[in-house]
């Protein structure tokens, strides 16, 4: 499970207004997995449809197992001002953060 902490602030292209998408609105679902020396490698991604943003997608990759490798966050063309942070949670132990 991808726990995600924080908000993303993004600049709009045209206007320079900065609006704000906070960790309770994402919600990353398994995208594939691929076998690699060290084990599988998973990605994992979340969508947001921005009303003035328009879709907003974050990815990230799972390896090895329990790991976060890389994160990617596809926001052209406005400015990515601030990234959540994301961390790897097995299920039991985030049933004891809320």
């Amino acid at each position: 499970m991808i726990a995600t902490k924080g908000k993303a602030s993004f600049r709009h292209a045209e206007t320079a207004e900065v609006y704000e998408i906070h960790a309770d609105q994402v919600d990353f679902e398994f995208t594939s997995v691929q076998e690699r020396n060290m084990g599988p490698e998973t990605e994992h991604s979340a969508e947001v449809d921005h009303p003035k943003l328009g879709l907003i997608r974050w990815t990230l990759w799972e390896y090895p197992m329990g790991i976060v490798n890389l994160t990617e966050t596809d926001h052209d063309p406005h400015e990515l001002l601030e990234n959540f942070s994301f961390e790897l949670q097995d299920e039991q132990s985030a049933d004891y953060d809320d």
